[in-house]
């Protein structure tokens, strides 16, 4: 599975928020903002400054965080190490099959997520069993704020913002910061669950992905794998997939 990292995204304002500037929410920030701001950890002996050094530490570390708050160094710097799966809730949309499944030409995978079975040490390898956060979509830019937003809100504004001009893609993200972009495994015998041609895929490529499907049924654990083949509505403009379960 191809994890893509959020600088490479075609959408310019996905995974770049707004952030607060203000020096006085910048001076709450964390000693990692501080550091990263400055390029230099916090030493242990800059931890025991008195009050009164320590306050002028934070005034120069806030002036710096808020010279490079909005350049690319800084957005580089949050997203180098973050790799993002797009899934889709919706599989019949006939926008997202004309974008990304070569114009309906193409096939869309399915996969079956949960947590059954799965234990805590489990959960914390999102990536590897495609444990998706939802995405919100949202008409104005999420602001930042880097003293007083928990971690979990930063990473919600960040990576799971989005503009609601996107909202027909119903997205889903997996994201994996422990592996980065790249392609990596999957717990494939536990999520794959099916395949749907689109309405154009060729006649030829039906049958080489029909046999492809074949192929992995062949395994005990990937019997359950079904094909399906997606067509267009009679009456509305709409892609139906007979037999697919809603």
């Amino acid at each position: 599975m191809k994890y893509t990292n959020p600088l490479e995204f075609n959408d310019p304002f996905d995974c770049h928020p707004f952030y607060n500037d203000s020096l006085e929410e910048i001076r709450r920030g964390t000693s990692h903002a501080i550091e990263r701001a400055l390029g230099t950890p916090v030493t242990p002996a800059e931890r025991k400054l008195s009050p009164a050094q320590r306050g002028q530490y934070r005034n120069r570390a806030a002036r710096a965080l808020k010279a490079k708050i909005h350049s690319d160094e800084w957005r580089s710097g949050v997203l180098r190490d973050v790799g993002v799966v797009s899934l889709s809730s919706n599989p019949a949309d006939i926008l997202m099959w004309s974008h990304y499944a070569d114009f309906h030409k193409g096939f869309v995978v399915g996969f079956r997520i949960g947590v059954e079975g799965l234990v805590a040490e489990d959960l914390k390898k999102h990536g590897f069993h495609l444990l998706p956060y939802k995405v919100e979509y949202t008409s104005k830019r999420p602001m930042v704020n880097l003293g007083s937003d928990s971690k979990s809100d930063q990473m919600k504004k960040i990576l799971l913002t989005k503009s609601e001009h996107w909202k027909y893609e119903a997205e889903q993200r997996v994201i994996d910061i422990d592996r980065g972009p790249g392609i990596h495994a999957y717990d494939r015998d536990r999520t794959l669950n099916c395949v749907i041609a689109g309405m154009r895929m060729s006649d030829g490529d039906f049958e080489v992905l029909k046999q492809a499907v074949a192929d992995l049924n062949e395994f005990p654990t990937l019997a359950h794998v079904k094909l399906f083949r997606a067509k267009a509505s009679r009456t509305n403009f709409e892609v139906e997939i007979p037999g697919f379960p809603h």
